[in-house]
């Protein structure tokens, strides 16, 4: 038996062998395309040879650089085309690193070839990374300061050396800069939204308003501008306008970028105010009410609901009688929605150790799966907000069989367990 298990292994180890040596001997994409242009340039046919290059160019672009290094100078410029062509596409893609070697190589083929330069810069601040000696930003400058050397009508070029210097705090350069590309090519929303961030961040209102709406008339598309030119409004009590501006923005931010939605909040609430103010009751209660929908800001969202409760006391109703709401003590947050009561009571029965240990029951660790006696829940409000109200009663541990505890907590339609309550 141990004799026929050798030969089973002899033969595999030999199939495995015979396998990797077939696979070394099947040509490489990359390096017959290469050949082929190789052919082709030995025959002067150029178009040929270049599309061959190309295509080896996309498979593998440090092979095909290291290949072509000797190429003859006719064909040079073509190649550098064919590297920046694939640096544009690895930008596309968010390849940074692929890009900055290929716009590398592009340079090292066409050293005068301006749009490799702007193109590395670019690649360089947008993937955040040195691919020079020295920092990030003087490369970055070194490369745009050679592109518009080789090209000074180069609007991108200024745009891109404008960012450089905003990064480096250098705001009035950045502002010349952008200035200067817009100038060059008007048509164009990135110096306008740049311009306009330097402003912004200067809190010269006034010149970074026009220039946001600049950047939204040419790019409807665009969120960046939209915030900015948001909160600026928001800035000068233009609420309506703030209000629609950040509603764009908050449409179409990811969860990853919770500020929108924080300010749109914000904005709600100070309009919603003002409508309180000026008696405008029920425009009042619809913006209070989107404040509650749209803030993570406990705070916020209380002083909305109070003001709600003053506004509209029918359409609340009240924490069940002799409830007193804790908003202060989150005790858990399962970061789940909650839909219904019978979800309500299933967050609360698995969470009774953290409910137990908030020193607001008469005994800490009085609570658990042996002391429950019965657990309830009712639709409610909690400081406005839609929520459970789920009443625990339960039985000391230390205490006779009659001795029975009750206790209320608040659970929002969010997945937060909020302030244990006591109960009658």
């Amino acid at each position: 038996m141990e004799f026929v298990s050798g030969r089973i292994l002899i033969v595999l180890l030999f199939a495995c062998l015979l396998l990797s040596i077939l696979a070394c001997d099947q040509p490489k994409p990359e390096l017959e395309h290469l050949k082929q242009g190789d052919l082709y340039l030995e025959q002067g046919q150029k178009e040929q040879a270049l599309a061959e290059y190309s295509k080896a160019v996309e498979l593998d672009p440090d092979l095909a650089a290291t290949h072509l290094s000797d190429l003859p100078q006719p064909y040079r410029s073509d190649l550098a085309q064919i590297y920046l062509k694939r640096a544009l596409a690895a930008l596309d893609k968010g390849e940074t690193g692929t890009a900055r070697r290929a716009l590398t190589t592009a340079i090292k083929f066409a050293p005068n070839l301006a749009e490799a330069y702007c193109y590395r810069a670019i690649a360089a601040f947008e993937g955040g990374a040195p691919y020079t000696g020295g920092t990030t930003w003087d490369a970055v400058l070194a490369d745009c300061n050679k592109a518009i050397e080789l090209k000074p009508d180069y609007a991108k070029a200024y745009d891109a050396r404008g960012f450089a210097n905003y990064k480096r705090g250098r705001a009035d350069q950045a502002i010349s800069d952008f200035s200067k590309s817009i100038e060059l090519d008007p048509n164009n929303a990135n110096p306008y939204y740049h311009r306009g961030m330097v402003y912004y961040e200067a809190k010269l209102w006034d010149l970074a308003l026009p220039d946001f709406s600049k950047s939204i008339e040419l790019h409807p598309d665009g969120v960046g501008a939209y915030y900015y030119r948001g909160n600026i409004y928001s800035t000068k009590g233009q609420w309506d306008q703030a209000i629609a501006d950040l509603s764009n923005v908050a449409a179409k931010a990811s969860i990853a970028w919770p500020e929108p939605r924080r300010e749109l909040a914000k904005a709600y609430y100070q309009r919603g105010m003002e409508y309180a103010n000026k008696a405008e009751r029920d425009r009042a209660i619809a913006d209070l009410k989107k404040v509650i929908q749209l803030s993570d800001n406990d705070e916020l969202k209380a002083n909305a609901g109070h003001k709600l409760e003053e506004l509209d006391p029918a359409s609340f109703k009240p924490p069940p009688s002799g409830v007193v709401p804790e908003k202060e003590v989150l005790i858990f947050d399962c970061g789940k929605p909650i839909k219904g009561k019978r979800q309500a009571i299933a967050l609360v029965t698995e969470r009774l150790e953290e409910i137990s240990a908030v020193d607001l029951v008469r005994l800490p660790g009085d609570i658990n799966q042996q002391t429950l006696l019965n657990i309830s829940a009712e639709e409610g409000y909690y400081y406005g907000e839609p929520a459970f109200w789920v009443h625990i009663d339960y039985r000391h541990e230390y205490g006779s069989e009659d001795d029975v505890g009750k206790l209320t907590v608040a659970v929002t339609k969010d997945g937060k367990i909020y302030g244990a309550v006591r109960g009658d």
